[in-house]
């Protein structure tokens, strides 16, 4: 069992990532090892991973049936044996970084010392990490976060 969802975590910032949602620890790190063997370089998980961040939008595989966008910028791995609010907040937390320094800075419009932006960020991580867990307990009934 697996589920693909695009998570827009607010409409303002005209990106999206993908939301990976796996039964089990193992089909997880399965996937994310598909997904990267086109690119050898890339860190791949270990057995103890319980959730990706992965910032490059458009590789497909076979466990990752889902449409590809110009403004999709990742793709969120996680499974539903270890999902928590941690691991929400924490891989939420990568797609914030992923989106501020391979979208925004690449552009040249970030700087980390301009509290405007600061506050930016914590608005998309706040409001990512919200839909990321609403979304599961959407989709995945009886998951407890």
């Amino acid at each position: 069992m697996s589920k693909v969802i695009e998570i827009q975590p607010d409409k303002r910032f005209h990106v999206y990532f993908r939301l990976a949602v796996y039964a089990t620890r193992k089909s997880m790190i399965t996937a994310i090892k598909d997904y990267f063997k086109e690119v050898p370089s890339y860190p791949l998980p270990d057995e103890k991973t319980m959730g990706m961040f992965c910032p490059m939008p458009c590789i497909e595989s076979k466990y990752l049936q889902a449409k590809c966008y110009p403004n999709m910028f990742g793709t969120m791995f996680i499974n539903l044996e270890d999902v928590n609010t941690e691991v929400i907040a924490h891989e939420c937390a990568h797609a914030a970084f992923s989106r501020e320094f391979n979208i925004r800075h690449c552009n040249g419009d970030f700087s980390d010392d301009n509290m405007e932006e600061q506050e930016e960020f914590c608005y998309f991580l706040g409001r990512a990490t919200k839909i990321v867990t609403e979304t599961i307990k959407k989709y995945f009934k009886g998951v407890k976060l």
